[in-house]
């Protein structure tokens, strides 16, 4: 009978345990998931905004050629 008390104690630690981790790993995922769709869109952000800035100087360069300046 103590053999089973014993084991018992120890199951109910290892499930508290286990719902514990779960209670705090599930809200850290969707949180890092969160931030990474955040960053994602900043770095499409700022990449469009490269592209654009790097067509402005080629332009801009292209026009001062052209003009002998």
């Amino acid at each position: 009978g103590a053999d089973i008390m014993a084991l018992s104690g120890g199951v109910a630690e290892c499930l508290l345990t286990t719902a514990a981790g779960l209670s705090i790993a599930i809200p850290v995922i969707f949180f890092q998931h969160y931030l990474s769709n955040r960053v994602e869109t900043y770095v499409g952000s700022l990449t469009h905004l490269g592209q654009e800035l790097s067509l402005f100087f080629q332009n801009n360069a292209a026009v001062n050629a052209a003009y002998g300046n």
